[in-house]
Formats: structure tokens, sequence, C-alpha cells
């Protein structure tokens, strides 16, 4: 999973997106900032003592259904026949997986810029609140 912040400049507006990306090179992209925010406002995780989440949207908890039921509405799909997926997995291929694990930092730049540009290419249009075109 990678997070992409995508930034609108001319709005000054920031979107916040996690990347998964499987084998085959299919990309789901959820859309954490316009979930959030279409959703009550920020979300939190806050620990019951027994060893579970509890999750919340502004001051009201939701259910792990809700959380769930959010990350599919507000989840775009990009299957790899719609983007050239080889850079990508050059990148991820050469340098390891997880991003976690401390990739180089030229290395994580040019994977956040591929992936700001299949960001504008094929998932913007299909986000919440859409940033106009640049």
């Amino acid at each position: 999973m990678f997070e992409v912040n995508v930034v609108h400049k001319p709005t000054f507006r920031e979107r916040t997106l996690f990347v998964t990306i499987e084998e085959d090179g299919t990309m789901h992209w959820v859309d954490h900032s316009g979930r959030f925010g279409h959703y009550g406002g920020i979300g939190m995780l806050v620990g019951d003592g027994k060893g579970k989440l509890r999750q919340f949207r502004g001051d009201k908890e939701i259910t792990d259904e809700q959380a769930e039921r959010e990350k599919q509405e507000f989840t775009v799909t990009v299957p790899s026949e719609n983007y050239d997926p080889k850079p990508i997995r050059s990148i991820i291929s050469r340098v390891g997986k997880p991003w976690i694990a401390g990739w180089p930092q030229q290395e994580c730049a040019a994977l956040h810029d591929l992936l700001v540009k299949v960001y504008w290419d094929r998932v913007n249009e299909l986000v919440f609140d859409p940033f106009p075109s640049p």
C-alpha cells in the first residue's frame, strides 16, 4: 500500500489516497480525504483497553461494517490495461516491498510522481468532489 498526496495548486487543495497494487497491476485507490470529508470529518481510532479499536467519524462512533462500506464506496479500481504498469512495476521490483521498509528518497519520489500521473489520468474524475482539471 502506498500513500499518495495530490496537491491541486490552483485551489490550494490537497487529497490523500491510499493505493494498493495487485500482482497483475490492478490498482485500488481509497479516497481517504473524500471519505472522511463526506462522512463528517476527521476519522479516528481509539483503543478500548481490551485490544479492540473503536472507529469514529467526527464525534460519532461507527461500526466495522460501516467503515468497510465507506472504503468500498470511496475506492476507485484501475485495471492495469488502463495505464502503463511497467514503470511502476520496475521500481517496485528493483527496490522491493513493502515501501515502509525504507525506500531511498529518490525512488519514493519517482513512484509518487508515477502514481500522481495515474491519479490525474484515471482517478480524479471518479473521486468524491474531484479537482478541476489542472
